[in-house]
């Protein structure tokens, strides 16, 4: 009777301590707990397995770049209360977001090599307005966009100055005899850069050109309006 108390009694123990090992390996794997997801990135059409912190490329207050399971980026961008206004995926490059004002935030998406390929567009926070899609920007402020044109050839030749929100007519468009130096054929966009001036009354454009039979870059000023 006692040797069989006592086989009971080691069975017991034994019991006990598989029971307890089985549950501290089950919180370990439990899947809610595998996936970490900051939930102010999560929207209400997204699954929550999607992605968590480790798929993140890039975040900020007002965006998150991120890769699905699949491997396909995804970004998401935020107005200052948390909500999602965009939210989309691309088979490029990996998008660049930046804010170009305290209420204006800017995604740009590369789809190849060079200025031509650059695709952007706005979002303004304040009035819930998204704008039209710019290829070729090569500069901006909260109201005007500047992107570069081709007359027919491959190298950009001329650039637009262009309101951001309103689809009104174009402000400016600086054609290829308005410059003051002949551009150079080296490059397939030979205008780089544009800078507004404060009052959006200017224009800066920075291009390569020929300057007394010497390529050097060369910035000039335009006049808009």
């Amino acid at each position: 009777m006692k040797k069989y108390l006592k086989v009971l009694f080691l069975c017991l123990i034994f019991f006990t301590l598989f029971s307890l090992c089985s549950c501290s390996l089950q919180h370990q794997i439990n899947p809610s707990e595998s996936q970490i997801v900051d939930s102010q990135f999560v929207d209400s059409d997204s699954e929550a397995e999607d992605y968590d912190l480790s798929s993140v490329l890039s975040q900020d207050e007002h965006y998150i770049i991120y890769t699905d399971s699949t491997g396909r980026t995804w970004y998401k961008v935020f107005d200052d209360f948390g909500n999602v206004v965009i939210s989309d995926m691309t088979y490029y490059r990996i998008p660049e977001i930046e804010m170009v004002s305290e209420t204006i935030i800017k995604v740009t998406i590369q789809s190849g090599t060079g200025v031509g390929s650059r695709g952007t567009y706005y979002y303004d926070f304040e009035n819930s307005m998204k704008s039209k899609y710019f290829m070729g920007v090569i500069g901006e402020n909260e109201e005007l966009a500047v992107y570069v044109g081709y007359s027919g050839g491959s190298h950009s030749d001329y650039a637009v100055v262009e309101n951001i929100f309103e689809n009104s007519d174009i402000e400016k468009q600086i054609k290829i005899d308005e410059f003051s130096y002949e551009l150079s054929d080296k490059y397939y966009d030979p205008i780089l850069e544009a800078e507004i001036s404060d009052n959006s009354d200017e224009v800066t454009l920075s291009y390569y050109a020929y300057v007394d039979g010497t390529e050097k870059m060369v910035d000039e000023t335009f006049h808009l309006g």
